[in-house]
């Protein structure tokens, strides 16, 4: 269900969202759209922190090998699709610390993104923006 809210969300170009700035041009922003799509995990349902972290390390599982590859642009993709995954899946009753969790990811993905396109050095500092957030929520114990 996660999963399928994030889908939803990433879908609608109607609403911005900050990784639509990786892109200059509508088809590049609907290019990061889609591949956001296909890094998205299968999150049915949070039920602890332990769930959260799981999906957080099997995103920089991906995102980090991606990003010393030179495919920094995927690194935030996958990164991005994590967060908004973890923002939207549904929760399994309430559980210690997934407030905690929840408030840096959704001061990302809840930020109105810029007017113009972010370019050059800032694609590696936005990258590692995403990778601080999820490396605060590891930290994050229950």
């Amino acid at each position: 269900m996660g999963w399928w809210r994030a889908a939803l969300l990433l879908s609608d170009l109607s609403r911005g969202m900050l990784l639509d700035t990786l892109g200059a041009t509508s088809l590049a922003q609907g290019e990061l759209r889609l591949a956001a799509l296909r890094d998205l995990p299968e999150i049915t349902m949070l039920g602890s922190l332990d769930d959260i972290h799981t999906f957080i390390s099997g995103a920089t599982g991906v995102g980090a090998p991606r990003y010393n590859a030179g495919d920094i642009i995927g690194c935030c993709t996958v990164y991005w699709a994590t967060m908004v995954a973890l923002v939207s899946a549904p929760v399994f009753r309430g559980f210690p610390g997934y407030a905690k969790a929840m408030a840096p990811l959704r001061e990302i993905v809840e930020q109105t993104p810029p007017p113009l396109p972010i370019i050059g050095q800032g694609i590696d500092e936005f990258a590692w923006q995403l990778r601080h957030a999820l490396d605060i929520v590891l930290a994050i114990k229950g």
